[in-house]
């Protein structure tokens, strides 16, 4: 009996060891497997941070673009009011040149009138 007690203590003993093996194994398992997880979703971490940034950077490049087209269409409205500007500036001064010639046509024409006057006056 004894033999046996022994025995049977033997194969618990050794089957709670069998046990314990086979508890370990698990835990490291589940070890591995929560490494894993956590590689993976340190990864998807990553690629999801990285669209993010490459978003941002694609926002960034698009205002900036609307930003220069706008800046390009203010130029060519500022240029557009320079040259109607500068038109107008012209034909107002065509404008007073040719009020200048015809105001100085009628003094030469007035010059000449009073001249034929004064000789018609002298001749008398």
């Amino acid at each position: 009996m004894l033999k046996e007690s022994k025995v049977k203590k033997e194969e618990e003993k050794a089957y709670e060891m069998h046990e314990d093996r086979i508890a370990a194994k698990k835990i490291v398992e589940e070890i591995a497997a929560e490494k894993k997880h956590a590689v993976i979703r340190k990864a998807e971490e990553r690629q999801a941070a990285m669209k993010v940034i490459r978003d941002n950077q694609e926002e960034k490049k698009r205002l900036q673009q609307k930003e220069k087209l706008r800046k390009e269409a203010e130029t060519r409205e500022i240029q557009k009011n320079i040259e109607m500007q500068e038109e107008k500036q012209r034909q107002r001064e065509q404008a007073m040149a040719e009020r200048g010639a015809r105001i100085q046509a009628l003094m030469d024409k007035m010059a000449d009138v009073v001249d034929n006057k004064d000789k018609e006056l002298q001749k008398r």
